[in-house]
């Protein structure tokens, strides 16, 4: 087993899964949406140990995974009191601009790997759909946003067991469809 560097993206997509996975189970009704458990923790993975994750990788020069965090501590920063501050029409431009971040940041994940990929797919969607429930207030909206989150989410968690995975065992264990990305800590 390869025990010289642990991957930083393994504890950032564990953030990113589990924040997207509570959040969306929430606005899906399968879990008391806003609730203590998470909030606190979309709070404490979102902005505290996402935001570590987030410069870590920016030392390590990964461009994609900097951007994917950092996004996500900003977004969950913010996204917590927009609903009862901001009217409808301000929190649609807010997720609005979201999604024209996220779809940027999904179009230069091309050559990342299809997880990465898949997960910056769903998210932008999730963005959009947010983004379409607040202008148009149609619940249509909110389960493309809840299910594209839901996807989201468990492709973030799915890539953090990959490289985790991957990095323990030296090889690939679990594809994410960029093996350079799963063995680049090992020659750290």
């Amino acid at each position: 087993m390869n025990n010289k560097v642990i991957p930083v993206t393994t504890m950032g997509f564990m953030c990113l899964g589990m924040m997207s996975v509570l959040g969306s189970l929430g606005d899906l009704g399968f879990a008391t949406a806003g609730g203590s458990l998470a909030g606190a923790t979309g709070f404490a993975l979102g902005c505290l140990v996402l935001g570590v994750c987030a410069i870590l990788n920016l030392f390590y020069g990964r461009v994609i995974d900097t951007l994917i965090f950092s996004g996500g501590v900003a977004f969950a920063l913010t996204v917590h009191n927009i609903a009862a501050r901001d009217t409808h029409l301000t929190a649609g431009w807010f997720f609005l601009l979201w999604t024209v971040f996220f779809f940027y940041v999904w179009l230069s994940s091309f050559r990342s790997g299809w997880a990465r990929w898949l997960n910056l797919l769903s998210v932008w969607i999730a963005m959009l759909g947010f983004c379409l429930l607040y202008w148009t207030r149609l619940e249509l909206f909110g389960l493309i946003n809840g299910y594209a989150g839901l996807i989201g989410g468990m492709t973030a968690l799915y890539i953090s067991a990959a490289e985790t995975l991957n990095h323990g065992w030296s090889t690939i264990v679990l594809p994410t469809g960029a093996a350079d990305l799963s063995h680049r800590d090992a020659e750290a």
